[in-house]
Formats: structure tokens, sequence, C-alpha cells
């Protein structure tokens, strides 16, 4: 852990206290200057800043407007290094697999696979681990439409940070 240069975490403070309590404690204690990116900056972690959300979503935007095709964290991650001009991005630690029938995978997958592709459409080099290939492979790795997305923006409007307006999808500070 000794090795990260920015952390991120797109669930509400309430979620991840009542989830997982001792990453708060970690932000709070163990950042030591490097940037912990949350929904929203929070004053109890210093180097909390608020995930830019509307940016990404601003340089993304498709001909409806604001990008929101934005259905698990690993899709807002890989459009923010697309963002930052990143040239190779590599995804470990997640999921994609096949579950049954209403699995968050059965929305999440086309969405990362979306994000993937306009990486990759960009020139950014893309690693990922071999599930993930072996999804590509056989033919389950079907790049989504953000002009048919109509769903809730990921992290901000599903379990959301105290203060977010749902009809807005803004903040009310």
């Amino acid at each position: 852990m000794a090795q990260w240069s920015r952390f991120f975490n797109l669930h509400s403070k309430k979620h991840i206290i009542g989830t997982y309590p001792s990453a708060w404690v970690y932000y709070k204690d163990e950042a030591k200057g490097r940037p912990v990116y949350l929904l929203k900056a929070q004053p109890d972690i210093p180097t909390s800043i608020a995930f830019p959300r509307k940016d990404i979503q601003q340089h993304f935007a498709t001909a409806k407007g604001l990008n929101r095709y934005f259905t698990c964290s690993v899709c807002w991650l890989i459009a923010f290094a697309i963002m930052e001009g990143f040239k190779r991005i590599e995804l470990w630690g997640f999921e994609l697999r096949d579950t049954k029938p209403g699995s968050a995978f059965e929305w999440e997958r086309p969405c990362v696979c979306y994000w993937i592709q306009t990486a990759k459409d960009r020139g950014v080099d893309v690693f990922y681990q071999d599930e993930v290939t072996k999804l590509y492979e056989a033919g389950k790795m079907i790049p989504g439409d953000p002009l048919e997305y109509s769903g809730l923006l990921y992290g901000f409007s599903t379990r959301p940070e105290e203060g977010w307006n749902l009809q807005t999808e803004e903040f009310d500070f």
C-alpha cells in the first residue's frame, strides 16, 4: 500500500464507514499528502478531493449532452485516465463474469467495454486480466451505447452522498 499515488472511492461517506470503516481511518491517517478522490471533499480527510465527475461528463459529452454512461467505478476511472492523457491503463481486480439475469454485471459489462473501446480508439494501450480476455474471445464484451443509457449515475445517484440532489444531479451545499 505504500506505493500508491492516488486513491479513489466512489461511494458515499455513510456507505464507506458502514461497509469498511477501516478505509475511512486509512484515508484520514495514512494518505500522507496523497490525494484521496471521493464523491465530494470531506473536511475530516485533509487530502480528499471531489471526484471531477462533471468535467469527465463534459469531456465525453454525447449528442444528448453530458455523458451519463457510468455504471460502475471502473467506468469512471477509465474515463478519468483517458481525460488525463494516460497512454496505458491496466485493469486489475474487478469482475465482469457471467451471472444469472438481472445481475449488476449484466449492465456494467457493456459500459466497461464501451470505455475500454473508447480508450483504445484514442490510442491508449489497455491491459486487462485473462478473465476479461476470455469474455472478449467468447463474444461477451460488446460495447454499450451511451445514447441508449437512461439509468442512474453510478456512485452519485446510487446510495448517494449526503447533499446529492437526484433531480438536478448536483450537490446542494
